[in-house]
């Protein structure tokens, strides 16, 4: 589909301006330079040395590459948008009437990608440096310039945002009855197409050359506040918001609806937002679907993954039950050896069960019962033959008290 720009005649000179899809994104080859890349990066920084005055005179408009041909206008604003890098050309009359009679149907853009500052003599990477007018553009992706009756409408349409002051935090409400009748009593019809996304040229227009019936203006995003027209960025965000689909949409062409993204982004800009990847409602819906879909898996995989956990608890829980009964099976073995040795050597069994008693539920102190049963050790022929005396009881209790500190 061709690009329709629009000319706009100004009220203080004989100059015309109009925007155009100067490099649009994307790959093409060209002999004299190979494989050529334009990406968001290059023309973001295009427009970002634009706006820094690099290069230090303003692009110019000439026909063919060959300024020695004369100049036919300049480039005074360049934006990077979805699309490609965009730029406002202000034309002479000459400009414009080669235009009018197509003797040019197409534009083509020069840059470089490392240029050197004149001022810094720094390397400020990619910078745009002219536009040609020609019949032959090198990018297959440049649209051709058309200019026929529905340029008015186009014009009118998609209305360029003049430098209102910037709100960035308060609410957004717009109500019709209230701020759109002061946008119109004060500031006139003209203001509150401005003010808006779109206008449905559809309807009738009245002395202003606007539509005078609120129900034509959509997208409302500045309205008046204290007697000064005020761009409100969550007023911005909300218009960009129902134009790609949320809550509900909204009622505009589809065919218009790329020309007013292209009027919502560069706002985005002014607020030092990075606006949202254009696209159309029933994209948006699609998106919805597959996002309620991602949903529903990621709960899914949540749940079954919260079971897998808690049988990986109950199994944890009964793998250690099992091994402290397994270890603690394996210290009464070897307890039951360590009394034994410990009777045989001559100790009273008495005195020994006591001290296991004490070792199954503290086994550290192991190593002072060993110490103490050096002393209460008896002859071997001794054992088994008396039973143990009052006296050895009591110590053996006392042993136990000391080590254990209970009866």
């Amino acid at each position: 589909m061709n690009q329709i720009v629009s000319i706009v005649e100004l009220e203080e000179s004989e100059t015309k301006e109009l925007w155009v899809n100067a490099l649009p994104l994307g790959t093409f080859y060209d002999p004299r330079y190979g494989e050529v890349k334009i990406t968001k990066e290059i023309i973001r920084q295009m427009a970002e040395n634009f706006k820094n005055n690099i290069p230090h005179y303003p692009p110019p408009v000439n026909i063919a590459h060959n300024d020695e041909l004369g100049g036919y206008g300049i480039v005074k604003d360049l934006e990077a948008r979805s699309e490609g890098l965009y730029a406002l050309l202000e034309l002479t009359e000459e400009g414009k009437k080669l235009l009018e009679e197509q003797k040019f149907r197409f534009v083509s853009s020069e840059f470089t990608s490392e240029y050197q500052d004149k001022k810094s003599g720094k390397k400020v990477g990619y910078v745009f440096l002219g536009l040609a007018l020609t019949n032959r553009p090198a990018h297959p992706g440049v649209q051709e310039i058309q200019l026929g009756d529905d340029v008015t409408m186009v014009k009118l349409a998609v209305v360029n945002v003049p430098a209102w002051k910037l709100e960035p935090n308060a609410e957004w409400v717009f109500d019709w009855a209230r701020d759109a009748d002061e946008i119109i009593q004060k500031f006139g019809w003209q203001a509150l197409a401005q003010a808006c996304g779109y206008v449905d040229m559809s309807y009738e227009k009245g002395e202003s050359g606007y539509p005078e019936v609120k129900a034509a203006y959509k997208l409302p995003f500045a309205k008046v506040t204290d007697n000064q027209m005020v761009i409100y960025r969550r007023g911005v965000i909300a218009a960009m918001q129902a134009l790609l689909g949320a809550r509900g949409g909204v009622d505009v062409p589809r065919e218009e609806k790329e020309r007013v993204y292209a009027k919502l982004a560069p706002i985005y800009q002014q607020f030092d937002m990075e606006p949202p990847e254009f696209h159309y409602e029933e994209q948006q819906e699609a998106m919805r679907m597959e996002e309620e879909k991602e949903i529903v898996r990621l709960q899914e995989e949540l749940q079954r993954t919260l079971s897998e956990n808690q049988k990986l608890l109950q199994e944890n829980a009964e793998l250690k039950k099992k091994y402290e009964e397994l270890a603690k099976e394996k210290l009464l073995m070897e307890l039951s050896d360590w009394a034994a040795e410990w009777v045989r050597k001559g100790v009273k069994p008495v005195v020994v069960e006591k001290a296991k008693a004490v070792l199954l539920e503290d086994v550290s102190k192991k190593q002072v019962f060993d110490s103490m049963f050096m002393e209460l050790q008896q002859p071997m022929g001794q054992m088994g033959e008396t039973a143990a005396t009052p006296s050895e009881i009591t110590k053996a209790d006392q042993v136990a008290k000391a080590v254990w500190g209970g009866a």
